[in-house]
């Protein structure tokens, strides 16, 4: 009976890992081979909105991004914060006076709002539904930024452009971690988040990423985003998707988009970040968090499962050959497929090749390790009702309301 699961869900893996590698190729050729869109076509009149909470790194580079787009519309931004008190006020403040003060300021209108602290949703999407009510009445289209993210000047265009053709409602960037002072924990957030890019980048239901996103702002509206998929939730990129799914409306990837995201995570902090997006993906897309697990045990026990078999095999003197070969083909693909997505986005980030240096061993050597801890995550979160997120803690009652204690009602670091 072992043998045979072994047998079957080693085949499984191994033609699922070279579906993975010739994806990978068609989709790592298309973002080589992406065009910088014009600045002419932009879909517009467009407004920013970017929650903030706290200072980023680098967030200064991406705030002079956000305020000299190359785009031919107007558009306006909305900086979503939670309080006066919060940092970010000050440096946004600075920059936009600094641009304003050397006449390069592209933005038609930078708007702060102050959302005040979450009680009945997430903190971020608390701060886009205070932003949303500042919209300026020509807009057209609604791009959401996340404040880590390293925007190019061409953002607004390339997001936006798809929204020019029928049946496209909205379109979809995603993020590229890269080390910013080097380790291993980084690298693998990396190969971690690079198949991840894999849901987003898929022709059909794909995932609509709020770190970088656009939508026409008719279909947020026609859509009840804010009343019906916003309530109660603390996910804003998931109830989106949702909301686009449940409408039958299609989502483009935009290659040019995939932005470079430089951090440093100590093991800790990566394993919470993992361990949320699977507990948010269990309750506001369920459907993806179940095919992630159904995939992470067959890969799991197709590979791991029959390297064990055939450590034993050999140690009693036998030589499985067909479980050798399948092995082989898996770590093959993976391989190959790490080189693709290493030279890629050394194409990608030529401002960043040394930190893409760092995470070449990873990619090359570590699509083993991806499965087995998104299987151990996977599980953690199906015991999981709590997570925190800049300090608040979210509580998923069985009622389906949402919990929210902020740092001062909580001991919780």
């Amino acid at each position: 009976m072992w043998t045979t699961v072994i047998w079957i869900t080693a085949g499984l893996s191994t033609l699922h890992w070279l579906g993975v590698w010739l994806f990978g190729s068609r989709l790592w050729r298309e973002l080589r081979e992406a065009p910088v869109p014009l600045a002419s076509s932009a879909f517009g009149p467009i407004t920013i909105l970017a929650p903030v909470k706290g200072i980023d790194p680098d967030f200064k580079a991406t705030l002079d991004s956000l305020l000299h787009q190359d785009v031919c519309v107007p558009y306006d931004i909305i900086f979503a914060l939670g309080t006066d008190a919060d940092p970010a006020h000050g440096l946004i403040a600075s920059e936009v006076a600094a641009a304003e003060g050397a006449g390069t300021m592209k933005a038609r209108r930078v708007l702060r709002v102050n959302a005040g602290l979450c009680h009945d949703r997430g903190q971020k999407v608390h701060n886009l539904t205070a932003g949303l009510a500042h919209l300026s009445a020509d807009t057209r289209a609604l791009c959401f930024i996340d404040s880590d993210a390293r925007p190019p000047r061409h953002w607004i265009a390339a997001m936006t452009a798809p929204l020019h053709e029928v049946g496209t409602a909205a379109a979809t960037g995603f993020r590229w971690y890269l080390p910013e002072h080097g380790g291993s924990v980084m690298a693998f957030a990396c190969l971690w988040n690079a198949y991840a890019l894999g849901i987003v980048a898929r022709r059909g239901k794909n995932f609509a990423w709020g770190g970088s996103m656009a939508i026409r702002r008719d279909v947020f509206d026609q859509c009840q985003v804010v009343d019906r998929y916003w309530k109660s939730s603390v996910s804003d990129d998931g109830g989106l998707t949702r909301a686009l799914h449940d409408a039958h409306l299609n989502i483009r990837f935009v290659p040019s988009c995939l932005l470079p995201s430089l951090q440093d995570l100590k093991a800790r902090d990566l394993w919470e970040f993992m361990s949320r997006q699977f507990v948010i993906t269990r309750f506001y897309l369920p459907h993806i968090f179940r095919i992630g697990l159904i995939s992470s045990v067959i890969d799991v026990c197709g590979f791991w499962g029959a390297l064990l078999y055939v450590l034993r095999a050999l140690t009693a003197g036998q030589l499985p050959l067909g479980l050798i070969t399948l092995i082989f083909l898996s770590l093959l693909s993976m391989n190959r497929l790490g080189h693709i997505r290493y030279v890629g986005s050394q194409a990608l980030f030529p401002d960043h090749l040394e930190a893409v240096s760092r995470t070449r061993m990873m990619l090359l050597w570590g699509g083993p390790l991806v499965p087995l801890i998104n299987l151990i995550t996977l599980l953690t979160a199906l015991t999981r009702r709590t997570i925190v997120w800049r300090k608040i803690r979210y509580t998923f009652e069985r009622t389906g309301t949402l919990k929210i204690e902020h740092p001062s009602e909580t001991s919780v670091p």
